[in-house]
């Protein structure tokens, strides 16, 4: 998990403008948001997975799941924090990282991970149950069903809650 989509638009600060004003879609600026958020959480990823497979020596099929379910897991905070971002953005700084370091838009992705993160511990402890082999792939499904929604939700808001902004300087 990073901050990059939960301050994606407080970053812009008073040069939104430019963005409301360019011939783009808000969904589509929104959108592109949100994939180099995930850009970032899939570059960082790799590090850790490559550490993770250094450290426990998974097979591969292992390997690939638990990287999937790295990545799905994130997108859920990334897309509602993107949406919180854009209903309550921070655009009054005075340096890049008063907007992020200042900005508690930053930590509403924790809010949402919190309780996805407390489900996936849970399915972990009951692995070693009798059918614990199908609770990682269970898994993977309720985080991509959350992210689906997530993202549905931000996309549907997104032209809505860009419109509302306003920029002042």
């Amino acid at each position: 998990m990073n901050t990059v989509a939960s301050t994606a638009v407080s970053r812009e600060g008073k040069h939104l403008w430019i963005s409301k004003s360019i011939p783009v879609a808000a969904v589509a600026q929104v959108k592109a948001k949100l994939i180099f958020a995930l850009i970032c959480t899939t570059a960082t990823g790799v590090p850790l997975i490559a550490a993770f497979a250094l450290l426990f020596s998974p097979d591969f099929p292992s390997l690939l799941l638990a990287f999937a379910l790295g990545l799905v897991a994130s997108i859920t905070p990334q897309a509602l924090g993107l949406a919180f971002d854009l209903w309550r953005p921070f655009l009054k700084w005075t340096t890049p990282q008063h907007a992020v370091k200042n900005n508690l838009n930053a930590v509403t992705p924790l809010v949402f991970a919190l309780p996805l993160g407390a489900i996936s511990y849970y399915f972990y402890l009951w692995m070693h149950e009798p059918l614990g082999a199908l609770l990682l792939p269970a898994l993977l499904g309720l985080h991509l069903v959350a992210a689906g929604f997530s993202v549905h939700f931000l996309l549907a808001k997104a032209a809505e809650l860009y419109e509302r902004i306003e920029v002042t300087t």
